[in-house]
């Protein structure tokens, strides 16, 4: 597992996977607000990457009931119920992995461009010189 140290996850970024939490469990700023025993500008500003301290400890005790939120802290982010069966489970995780590989392609394709780019100007400046 990496510490929110390892990942460098930003105040920000905490706050969108809270978020995606919220909307995983399809409850509004204002339900979650009233479970938590707190306001619903205090959830906002917490998914906003504002939040305090005590705000996250409610936020984080409430979703541990739902959902894994160990999975917020892993390097990559998947909301889980926690009575989700092995089965929900794999096609979860399987349908991510299809689609992180996707992206890590996409992004190895968009890299190679620019990377090609930049070397076809490096031989543009060499054969202007020559």
């Amino acid at each position: 597992m990496y510490s929110v140290v390892d990942m460098k996850i930003t105040n920000i970024e905490f706050g969108e996977r809270l978020k995606k939490c919220r909307e995983f469990l399809e409850i509004t700023q204002k339900q979650l607000a009233k479970e938590c025993n707190t306001k619903q500008v205090s959830i906002s500003n917490l998914e906003n990457g504002r939040g305090g301290f005590s705000t996250i400890i409610k936020v984080l005790e409430f979703y541990s009931q739902h959902i894994y939120i160990n999975m917020l802290f892993e390097k990559v982010f998947i909301p889980i119920a926690v009575d989700s069966n092995k089965e929900v489970i794999k096609n979860i995780l399987g349908n991510f992995i299809k689609e992180y590989l996707n992206q890590i392609y996409n992004e190895t394709k968009e890299n190679q461009k620019k990377e090609l780019n930049i070397l076809k100007e490096k031989i543009e400046i060499i054969n202007s010189l020559l």
